[in-house]
C-alpha cells in the first residue's frame, strides 16, 4: 500500500515537472503544492518512505510527514542546498533507519568552487547532527556528494563513535587525501560498520592504503565494494594483504579495476590462506593465464568462497585446465563466471571435464566464447555423471544444431539442471522445436533459445 501511494506521488510530481519543461507554465510553487497535497493526503500509517525528487523543497517540509518516516531518499543536490531542516531531521524523526542523500553528479559539475564548498560545510555539520542523534539510522548513503573533502575530522568524529549504522555508501565521493584517511579511519575506529561502497572513486593505491590499513584492524565489515575505481596490480596486492590477516570480510568486489596477473596471483595466494571470503568479483580486468592459474590454485586448498567472477578477461587455455583440474578437488565454489574470455571450443571442454568430479559447483556461465560441438559433447557426458549443476549459461557460443542435440541427450539423462541458456548458437529451427517439445515434458526445466 506504501509502495503504491509513494509511486503515485512521484509519477505525477514527474509528469508535472516535464510539463513545466515542455511548456514553461508550471511555477515552482505550483510543484510544490502538488507534492505536499499529493503527501499529505496519503494515510499516516502508509507514510513509512519519502522519496524527494523536485528540485525545491520548502524549507517546513519535515512538518509535512508524520514520525513514522523509516527512510528519506533525495537524489538531486538542490534539494539538499536549499533543506534549512536537514538538522531538524533526527528530532522529527526519531525512527529514521536510512537516509539517501545520492546527489545529481552534472549539478556537481556546474556548481561554483564557492557554493561547492558552501554547501559541503553545511551539509557536513548536518550530518555530524544527523549522525550522532539519529540512535536508528542504520544507513547512510551519501554517493555523489564530496562531504568528507573539507570536513574530514566531522566526519570522522560522527562516524567512529556510531553504533547504529551499519552501511555506508561513497560511491563516486573523489576520496583522495585527507577523505581517504578519514574512511580509513572511521573503519579502524567503527566497530559496528558492515557494509562499505567505494565503487567509482578512481582511487590511486596512496589513497588505497589508509583504507586498507583501516581494514587491517576492522572485525566488523563484511561487504566491500571497490569496483571501478583503477587500482591496478598495485592495489590488489594492497586488498590481499588484507585477506590474509581479516577474519570477517565475505564480499570483495574489484571488478573494473585494470588488475592483472600480478594482483590476482597475490589474490590467489591470499585465498589459499583465507576461510571467511565466500564472494570474489573480478570481472573485466586484463588478468591472463598466469594470474587465472593463481586463482585457480588457491581455490583448491579453499573451502569458504562460494562465487567467483572472471567475466571478460583475458584468460586462455592454460587456466581453463587449471580450473578443470580445481573443480575436481574443490569442495566449496557453487557458482562460477567464466564468460566473455574468449575460449575456444578445444580448450573449453578442459573447464568442463572437472564438472564429472565436481559435487558442489550449482552454476556455470561460460557465454560469450567459442564453445561448439566439442565442448557440448564433453557437457553430455558431463550432465550424464553430475547430479548438482542447477545453471548453465552457454549463451553466444557457437553450439550450433549438432552440439543443441548433444547436449538434449545428456540433459534426458540428468534431472537436476533446471535452466540452460542457448541463446546466440545459431540453433536451427527445427532443433528449436525438438527443444521446446521436450521442454514440455519437463516443467521444471528452463530451456531459453
Amino acid at each position: 500500500m506504501a509502495g503504491l501511494f509513494e509511486t503515485r506521488a512521484t509519477s505525477m510530481v514527474s509528469s508535472s515537472m516535464k510539463e513545466r519543461d515542455t511548456w514553461g507554465s508550471l511555477h515552482r510553487d505550483v510543484l510544490e503544492k502538488i507534492f505536499y497535497t499529493l503527501m499529505t493526503s496519503i494515510p499516516q500509517a502508509h507514510q513509512m518512505e519519502v522519496r524527494c525528487t523536485i528540485r525545491k523543497v520548502n524549507k517546513h517540509w519535515c512538518d509535512t510527514f508524520n514520525a513514522n518516516v523509516s527512510t528519506i531518499m533525495i537524489h538531486n543536490r538542490r534539494v539538499i542546498a536549499t533543506m534549512a531542516a536537514l538538522s531538524h531531521v533526527p528530532a522529527r524523526f526519531p525512527n529514521l533507519k536510512s537516509l539517501h542523500l545520492e546527489c545529481s553528479l552534472r549539478f556537481m559539475k556546474s556548481a561554483t568552487t564557492r557554493e561547492s564548498e558552501s554547501w559541503s560545510k553545511k551539509l557536513a555539520r548536518d550530518i555530524h547532527h544527523i549522525v550522532s542523534c539519529s540512535e536508528h539510522l542504520q544507513e547512510l548513503n551519501l554517493g555523489g556528494t564530496d562531504v568528507i573533502r573539507d570536513n574530514a575530522s566531522r566526519f570522522i568524529a560522527s562516524l567512529s563513535t556510531n553504533t547504529s549504522i551499519t552501511k555506508l555508501n561513497m560511491g563516486f565521493t573523489r576520496l583522495r587525501g585527507s577523505a581517504a584517511a578519514a574512511i580509513g579511519a572511521t573503519i579502524k575506529n567503527n566497530r559496528s560498520l558492515k557494509q562499505l561502497i567505494l565503487f567509482g572513486n578512481d582511487m590511486c593505491v596512496r589513497s588505497l592504503k589508509p583504507i586498507a590499513d583501516g581494514l587491517m584492524g576492522n572485525d566488523s565489515i563484511t561487504q566491500l565494494m571497490l569496483d571501478v575505481n583503477n587500482l591496478g596490480s598495485k592495489g590488489a596486492c594492497r586488498i590481499a594483504a588484507v585477506l590474509a590477516s581479516n577474519q570477517t570480510l565475505e564480499v570483495l568486489d574489484l571488478s573494473k579495476n585494470m588488475v592483472e596477473s600480478i594482483g590476482a596471483a597475490a589474490l590467489g595466494h591470499a585465498l589459499a590462506h583465507n576461510d571467511t571470503l565466500k564472494r570474489l568479483e573480478l570481472g573485466r580486468n586484463v588478468i591472463d593465464d598466469e594470474g587465472g592459474c593463481s586463482l585457480a590454485s588457491g581455490l583448491c586448498s579453499n573451502v569458504s568462497l562460494r562465487t567467483l567472477n572472471l567475466n571478460r578477461n583475458l584468460l586462455g587455455c592454460k587456466t581453463m585446465l587449471c580450473f578443470g583440474s580445481c573443480l575436481e578437488v574443490n569442495e566449496g565454489l557453487v557458482e562460477l563466471d567464466l564468460g566473455g574470455n574468449l575460449i575456444d571450443d578445444q580448450h573449453g571442454l578442459l573447464v568442463i571435464n572437472g564438472l564429472k568430479k565436481n559435487s558442489t559447483l550449482q552454476t556455470l556461465r561460460l557465454a560469450d566464447n567459442l564453445l561448439g560441438v566439442r565442448s557440448s559433447m564433453a557437457l553430455r557426458e558431463a550432465l550424464m555423471v553430475n547430479w548438482v549443476l542447477h545453471n548453465l549459461d552457454l549463451g553466444e557460443n557457437c553450439v550450433g544444431s549438432v552440439g543443441a542435440a548433444l547436449l538434449m541427450d545428456g540433459l534426458k539423462k540428468n534431472t537436476t539442471l533446471r535452466k540452460i541458456n542457448l541463446e546466440g548458437n545459431n540453433v536451427g529451427c527445427d532443433m528449436k522445436f525438438e527443444l521446446k517439445m521436450y521442454q514440455t515434458s519437463r516443467t521444471e526445466l528452463d530451456i531459453h533459445l
